[in-house]
């Protein structure tokens, strides 16, 4: 962890980047390493530099720089935001992922930044992954899933089924 912290102010400068996918990122790893410090060292835990961070944070929450696309803007000010409150109060970001009789709990930087990146790896069928998919059902804390048959057999087990009770009771 003391090495992971040693690299936080070489993550602030990817914060002035031209490109805004590569500002998230730094803020979305910035916003899990605080988190991981903060569970590993105590609540009152800082950034040497995070008074300069937060600073940083919210000049990229009111940026509104005509260069840049209305949506990059939308999406950075909402993002920094989440992650602004995330260093300054340590408050995670949450909300739910409902999918079939079961609710997903994102109530951290660190799960939330998982569910995005296999959001993207998975192109839109996460849902049916979380439903059956163990290692994501562990990764997310979700209870095991419960395999179901169905009552209905196949007609040809049936028919198997039908033939061989009936052999056996002529026998």
């Amino acid at each position: 962890m003391r090495v992971a912290l040693l690299d936080e102010p070489k993550l602030s400068t990817f914060l002035d980047g031209i490109h805004l996918e590569m500002r998230l990122s730094a803020g979305k790893a910035l916003a899990v390493l605080h988190e991981a410090a903060v569970m590993t060292f105590g609540d009152k835990y800082r950034f040497p530099n995070q008074q300069h961070l937060l600073d940083i944070f919210a000049n990229l929450i009111t940026d509104s720089l005509k260069s840049r696309a209305k949506k990059d803007r939308k999406v950075q000010k909402f993002t920094f935001r989440q992650m602004y409150a995330s260093i300054k109060e340590q408050e995670a970001p949450i909300f739910d992922v409902r999918f079939g009789d079961e609710t997903l709990s994102i109530n951290s930087c660190r799960k939330k930044l998982l569910y995005e990146f296999i959001c993207d790896a998975l192109h839109g069928s996460i849902i049916s992954h979380l439903k059956m998919n163990a290692i994501l059902r562990e990764q997310f804390d979700l209870r095991p899933t419960i395999e179901i048959f169905p009552v209905k057999m196949e007609k040809l087990r049936r028919v198997i089924a039908y033939f061989t009770a009936y052999v056996c009771l002529d026998n």
